[in-house]
């Protein structure tokens, strides 16, 4: 599993990496997104800063792919493309740019709902986690938390 900072940052921020933890053995990062996500004083720092010693494992792509987007976002679609591993992101222009490049992509939202299918979080739970996620900032319509909603009855 490769991942972009959002996902990562979201998740620190409320507490909920332990959720990749348990869903994945390793998150690949490339270093354009380890500089993004440890800022010292940013919320989740403490943690990530821990996870990038053990669950955390940085990897550089051997090309950039000119895709016209941030510098994490352009390393980490480069470093799955090239790897033909799923990608780990939640901006929905680096999903289009990943998915013109036949790149598997889970989004933050997606993963917590991987974890109640796995019987790792309850629904009650995980609509607990997608509250606190929008709460700190996490961007999500309303159409598509209508939708969320919808799948965590069902």
């Amino acid at each position: 599993m490769i991942s972009n900072a959002t996902p990562l940052i979201s998740l620190a921020r409320i507490n909920e990496l332990a959720i990749l933890q348990k869903l994945f053995e390793k998150i690949v990062i490339p270093e354009a997104v380890r500089t993004e996500i440890l800022v010292e004083g940013k919320p989740g720092f403490i943690v990530l800063k821990e996870l990038s010693k053990t669950f955390l494992h940085a990897r550089e792509p051997k090309r950039l792919l000119p895709l016209g987007l941030g510098s994490g976002e352009n390393a980490a679609i480069s470093l799955a493309y090239e790897t033909k591993d799923t990608l780990l992101i939640d901006d929905a222009v680096a999903i289009q740019r990943a998915h013109e490049l036949g790149i598997e992509t889970l989004r933050t939202t997606t993963v917590i709902f991987l974890a109640v299918q796995k019987g790792l979080l309850s629904k009650e739970k995980a609509l607990n986690i997608l509250n606190l996620l929008i709460e700190n900032g996490y961007y999500i319509t309303t159409a598509q938390y209508a939708k969320l909603l919808e799948k965590l009855k069902g």
